[in-house]
């Protein structure tokens, strides 16, 4: 799953990719809304999800600009790998898009049983049981 990192003053927030376009800014029609961050305009930039499954970064014409990596975002999208830095205004985002490995799976797994309403202890029963057949 990919997410965004950042900070609001010592604050660390993650906010998960989970839609296709990812508005950012200062408007609440946005899919970030950041009021902290003066420098925004209300619709400040976009992370759009493309076919192949990856991300890419466009300005929407800001103000301030859109920077990636210290580079400067235009209108044509960019495309986001793990790690990349994105700077809107004052406000640093960290793009983070690592696979999935087993532990990941796994707890994935346990926390959708518990939402079914399954306990802990019964799912990872059955986790640790499916394991040891052959």
């Amino acid at each position: 799953m990919a997410t965004l990192e950042y900070f609001i003053g010592e604050q660390q927030h993650e906010a998960k990719l989970d839609a296709d376009e990812n508005a950012i800014g200062r408007s609440k029609e946005c899919w970030l809304q950041l009021l902290h961050d003066p420098e925004l305009s209300r619709v400040h930039c976009t992370i759009r999800r493309q076919p192949d499954g990856s991300f890419a970064l466009t300005d929407e014409g800001s103000t301030n600009g859109t920077h990636l990596n210290e580079e400067r975002v235009g209108s044509a999208p960019l495309s986001l790998h793990d790690g990349d830095r994105i700077r809107i205004g004052t406000t640093a985002l960290v793009f983070r898009d690592q696979p999935f490995g087993r532990t990941t799976l796994i707890f994935s797994e346990v926390q959708e049983q518990m939402q079914r309403g399954d306990g802990f202890h019964t799912i990872m029963g059955k986790i640790l049981h499916r394991r040891k057949k052959p």
